[in-house]
């Protein structure tokens, strides 16, 4: 069996190999709103990865900035109510 029902597969790997690699593919593109309705196109996958990933990396670092914000806030406030309740 050499291939489908009507055999249309290429014998040869190497002559397939290199019609595959002749193949090119449009850039991943997206309309990203945080850009202001601009369009971010990336060549390949791993840029579309590694910009994945350096968006995760800030979105983490704004989530334990606030997170720090607000456990300094929460600090103040129970030590001003302390104040306020020992006062009172």
């Amino acid at each position: 069996m050499l291939g489908g029902p009507e055999e249309d597969r290429t014998l040869d790997l190497r002559i397939a190999n290199a019609a595959l690699s002749q193949l090119s593919y449009g850039p991943l593109c997206f309309l990203s709103r945080l850009s202001h309705g601009r369009t971010a196109c990336f060549q390949n996958a791993d840029q579309l990865s590694v910009f994945i990933l350096v968006v995760f990396a800030v979105f983490v670092v704004i989530i334990l900035v606030v997170k720090l914000v607000v456990e300094v806030e929460l600090e103040y406030f129970a030590a001003l109510y302390a104040c306020y309740r020992f006062e009172g």
